[in-house]
């Protein structure tokens, strides 16, 4: 697996901060509806029509964390690094974040997931990838190796 990496490399907070805003700046923002429930969406699309992926407050995201699970799969991939941010941040007021974008990605066999995860170009893989080595003291391994492989394929279909 091309994402492997010596537990001694690790970015700091600003470097991996740096390489999510640098992988996502020209990902193109979502046409159309950013859900996919046709039910109550707890306020998503309210909170997150017509704007960025960038500059949001981490108990906005926190509150709206439920996002990550109504998302369109490009929805998920535009304000994905809005969640890694805000986990960055402030860990804290993140708080179960990391674990949404963690289970959202750690079932690349499952075509719900992998319909999201097939989205991102390797750039975004390799920001992605960075970001859960960061949560990697934190989470489950096993979990994380299977986010990884997904991210793996994913970049390998775009030719990263």
């Amino acid at each position: 697996m091309s994402f492997a990496r010596s537990p001694a490399v690790r970015s700091t907070p600003m470097e991996l901060r740096e390489q999510i805003e640098r992988a996502f700046e020209r990902t193109p923002a979502p046409q159309g509806r950013l859900v996919e429930t046709l039910f109550d969406d707890e306020g998503v699309s309210d909170y997150f029509r017509g704007r960025t992926w960038r500059g949001h407050a981490v108990k906005d995201l926190r509150y709206h964390e439920v996002a990550l699970s109504f998302f369109t799969p490009e929805a998920f991939r535009y304000f994905l690094p809005a969640f890694m941010l805000a986990s960055i941040d402030d860990p804290e007021a993140a708080d179960v974040i990391p674990d949404g974008i963690l289970f959202h990605l750690s079932a690349p066999d499952d075509p719900h997931q992998w319909g999201r995860v097939v989205q991102f170009e390797p750039a975004e893989c390799d920001a992605i990838a960075a970001f859960l080595w960061w949560l990697a003291d934190q989470y489950n391994a096993g979990q994380i190796e299977k986010a990884l492989e997904g991210l793996e394929r994913a970049k390998q279909l775009h030719g990263g």
